[in-house]
């Protein structure tokens, strides 16, 4: 059996936290021979650094061990992510955002993809592969910093966990803004899900996320009153 683009993916995000410690090794066995040397100053900053890269790769380890139970306890097995790979690449389904054809920072593997049935997300330490009908909430987000804004869809599934996509960035001019063309496609992917944000929802939703999503998969949207 061929190896599923998620694993594929996997092994890659895997490899970036690993050499992230390497990295974080490396940097800390150079500061301790600096601080050796009596070069107080780059040996203290360069061991810091060593202690950032460290825990980031052994945080960025964890995170995506927690994501992997996370898609366990959905039942993502291989054989979903074979539905995935068929869904990824039959140009006949609804192009969803994320696809080869669209925008992505990284052209031909997309950060975050759509399929019929899945939801794709590739970040070193939260590489995963969910299914659709777990989605229970989904809206747009403007991150706003001095000089700019960047859209973001923010996705909220069964189990309260929440991922962003990356939608545009509002100061690069001429840079290809995909939001709309992924809220429209959750919308058609979607429909049981509520769409759009308001303050009772996310006020629902930070008191109590498991109670949230059972009231939206139960039909019973009273934080919207």
């Amino acid at each position: 059996m061929e190896t599923s683009i998620y694993d594929k993916t996997l092994v890659k995000s895997r490899a970036t936290l690993v050499k992230r410690v390497i990295a974080g090794i490396i940097c800390l066995v150079f500061g301790i021979l600096l601080l050796f040397l009596q070069a107080e100053a780059f040996g203290v900053l360069t061991s810091l650094f060593a202690v950032f890269l460290l825990g980031w790769g052994i945080v960025g380890q964890l995170l995506l061990a927690k994501h992997q139970r996370r898609m366990a306890a959905f039942g993502v097995d291989d054989a979903a992510k074979q539905s995935f790979d068929r869904e990824y690449n039959d140009r006949r389904l609804l192009a969803a955002p994320g696809h080869k054809s669209l925008w992505d920072k990284n052209v031909g593997t997309p950060h975050a993809a759509l399929t019929q049935s899945w939801f794709y997300n590739r970040k070193p330490a939260s590489t995963v592969l969910l299914p659709l009908r777990e989605l229970v909430w989904y809206y747009k987000r403007v991150a706003r910093q001095d000089g700019g804004a960047t859209n973001l869809v923010m996705l909220i599934f069964s189990d309260g966990s929440v991922y962003s996509v990356f939608g545009g960035d509002q100061s690069l001019l001429g840079h290809t803004d995909t939001t709309g063309e992924w809220l429209r496609a959750l919308q058609t992917l979607c429909p049981h899900a509520l769409s759009g944000f308001s303050e009772a929802r996310d006020k629902a939703y930070m008191k109590d996320r498991l109670a949230f999503a059972a009231d939206i998969k139960k039909g019973n949207f009273y934080f919207d009153k």
